[in-house]
C-alpha cells in the first residue's frame, strides 16, 4: 500500500513537473497580452483627447480669424471712399493640425464597432490638414488678386472695394458654413463617439461590455426586426452612446466657453 501511495506520488510529481512550465507560460502569456491590450486602450485614449483639444483650437481659431481680422479688413475697407484703393492685407493664423499616429490604424480592439470608429477617426484626422491648407490658399488667393487688382488699378477704387468684400464675405461663409459647421463639427462628434466608447470599455472590461453593451444592442437589434425603419448593428451600437456623446460635446462646450471668458 506504501509502495502503491509512493508510485502515485512520483506520478504525480511527474505530471505536475510537466504541466507546470506550460501553466507558467499560459499564465505569463496572457497576462502580457492583457496588459498590453489595456496600454493600447490608455494610447488610444490619449490620442483621441489631443484631437478633441486640436478640433476645439482649429475651431476657436478660425472663428478668431473671423471676428479679429477679416471683419475688421471689410470694415476697414467700407470706411474708405473716393478713388481709395483698399489694399488691406491679412495673414493666415499658424496652428498645429497634426493627423493622428499612423499606429492607430494597425491596432484592433477585437469590438468591430470601435474598430470602425477609429478607422473612421483616423482617415478624418488625415483629412483636416489638407482642408485647412484649402482654406489657407483660398485667403492668400483673396489677397493676391485684390492687391494685382489695386496696383495695377484694373478697375475704379469703387469697384475694386466692393469686389474685395463680397470676396471676403464669401470667404467667411465658406469658413462658417464648411469649416465651422460642417467639417470639425463632424470630426469632433466622431472622436467623441470614439472616446465614450473606448471610456466604457475600460471601465467595464470585455466581459462588460459583451453582458452590458452587447446584449443591450442584440435585443434592440432584434426588436428593430420587427420595426419598419430597418438599423445596421453598428448604427443601433451608435445610438446606445448618444446620449452620453451629447453629454460631453455640451460639456466640451461649456468648459471652451467659460476658458474664453
Amino acid at each position: 500500500m506504501i509502495e502503491l501511495l509512493y508510485k502515485w506520488q512520483t506520478l504525480t510529481g511527474a505530471i505536475i513537473a510537466f504541466i507546470a512550465p506550460f501553466l507558467l507560460w499560459s499564465f505569463s502569456y496572457y497576462y502580457n497580452k492583457r496588459v498590453r491590450y489595456y496600454n493600447h486602450l490608455d494610447y488610444l485614449e490619449r490620442e483621441l483627447l489631443a484631437q478633441i483639444y486640436i478640433l476645439t483650437s482649429i475651431r476657436d481659431d478660425i472663428r478668431s480669424f473671423i471676428d479679429t481680422k477679416i471683419s475688421k479688413i471689410i470694415i476697414h475697407t467700407t470706411e474708405k471712399t473716393g478713388e481709395q484703393y483698399s489694399i488691406d492685407n491679412g495673414f493666415f493664423p499658424l496652428f498645429a493640425c497634426p493627423s493622428m499616429n499612423n499606429d492607430i490604424n494597425k491596432i484592433s480592439i477585437n469590438i468591430p464597432y470601435i474598430d470602425s470608429k477609429l478607422s473612421h477617426v483616423f482617415l478624418l484626422s488625415k483629412n483636416m490638414p489638407f482642408i485647412v491648407d484649402d482654406m489657407r490658399k483660398q485667403f492668400y488667393s483673396i489677397m493676391t488678386l485684390n492687391k494685382e487688382i489695386a496696383f495695377n488699378k484694373f478697375y475704379e477704387a469703387t469697384v475694386q472695394r466692393n469686389s474685395y468684400i463680397f470676396n471676403l464675405r464669401r470667404y467667411i461663409e465658406v469658413l462658417e458654413n464648411d469649416m465651422l459647421r460642417v467639417n470639425i463639427p463632424n470630426a469632433l462628434r466622431a472622436v467623441v463617439e470614439t472616446k465614450t466608447a473606448l471610456s466604457e470599455l475600460k471601465r467595464i472590461h470585455l466581459t462588460g461590455w459583451f453582458f452590458k453593451v452587447k446584449l443591450i444592442c442584440y435585443y434592440r437589434a432584434v426588436e428593430n426586426k420587427f420595426s419598419q425603419t430597418k438599423k445596421e448593428s453598428y448604427d443601433i451600437t451608435k445610438e446606445y452612446f448618444e446620449a452620453s456623446v451629447d453629454k460631453q460635446l455640451l460639456k466640451i462646450d461649456e468648459i471652451l466657453n467659460s476658458d474664453s471668458k
